[in-house]
């Protein structure tokens, strides 16, 4: 004769359940207190007959968090190479043909609001200074003076100005 499972599983909740109680009994109120409240939360939602959630243990946490951050450090390296790449250079370059020493590169307007606006979301997740990561892009690129406008202006308006 076959058990279907959902018998199995109230034949185990009544034995875990009778367990607790022998537990209870003999340790005295003390013992589900001295369960971690994450034990405790799969205990009675098991015992309610809830399916079990995967337990959230801290490498789990720790695992999500840096899984999460590696996405933002993705986002900002490609919003930094847009940034670089597509607006940034191009008017350095013009500058530098035109024999110009300062470069001026004003950052506003929508082809170029959607590489900002990432660069400024992922940078406030981290808690990091979009301005610096844009100052830090630049200097590892040869630009060794250059000033990146105050974060107060981002991701509205955003001034670079670069000499050599």
């Amino acid at each position: 004769m076959r058990i279907a499972p959902c018998h199995i599983a109230r034949v185990r909740a009544a034995q875990l359940w009778t367990w607790l109680l022998a537990v209870r009994r003999a340790a005295g109120n003390r013992c589900l207190k001295a369960m971690p409240y994450d034990a405790q939360q799969l205990l009675l939602q098991f015992l309610a007959g809830d399916t079990l959630p995967k337990p959230s243990c801290a490498a789990r946490l720790r695992r999500v968090a840096e899984t999460a951050r590696q996405a933002a450090e993705a986002k900002i390296r490609l919003a930094l190479d847009e940034l670089l790449d597509d607006i940034i250079m191009p008017q350095a370059e013009s500058a530098a043909a035109n024999c110009k020493v300062v470069c001026q590169a004003v950052l506003d307007g929508e082809a170029k609001e959607g590489a900002l606006r990432r660069l400024y979301s992922a940078m406030t997740k981290l808690n990091r200074d979009p301005a610096k990561a844009l100052k830090d892009a630049l200097e590892e690129r040869g630009f060794s003076s250059c000033v990146v406008s105050d974060v107060k202006l981002w991701p509205s308006r955003v001034c670079v100005i670069i000499h050599w």
